[in-house]
């Protein structure tokens, strides 16, 4: 798969699968150092508690962040526990901000929720809290 977040969009608009989600940290780096607390944390947390954290919104600053390919920037830890519950985590919702091209947009089960043109994004309450500039 390609960097350009809009080539995984049809023609009419319709969402093709997404790439399965991929940490960029390891378990070793995980459980090192000051890192080990947060795994701790959010092993004691809930199931449900864990993927309301992870799920895009306007009052949700740590959303689940994944780049285009499936790599995940913010959510790894909590990413790694969901999946030693055995939830499949390919399934939770993701957000993303494809500034490269000018486009906001929140991505959930394989399909663009919504996508605008960055610039028109001055607030980003007004764009849910997504869009990055």
């Amino acid at each position: 798969m390609g960097g350009n977040p809009l080539s995984y969009v049809d023609r009419d608009g319709h969402a093709e699968e997404l790439p399965p989600l991929q940490r960029i940290h390891s378990d070793k780096t995980l459980d090192s150092g000051s890192n080990r607390y947060s795994t701790d944390y959010w092993r004691t947390q809930p199931t449900e508690k864990i993927k309301e954290s992870l799920r895009p919104g306007p009052n949700n600053p740590d959303y689940l962040k994944v780049k285009p390919d499936g790599r995940v920037v913010d959510g790894n830890t909590r990413i790694r526990v969901l999946t030693e519950r055995g939830v499949d985590v390919n399934k939770l919702p993701r957000g993303a901000g494809f500034t490269s091209l000018g486009f906001c947009s929140t991505i959930a089960a394989g399909a663009i929720l919504m996508l605008i043109p960055a610039n028109s994004c001055d607030d980003p309450c007004k764009c849910g809290d997504l869009c990055t500039k």
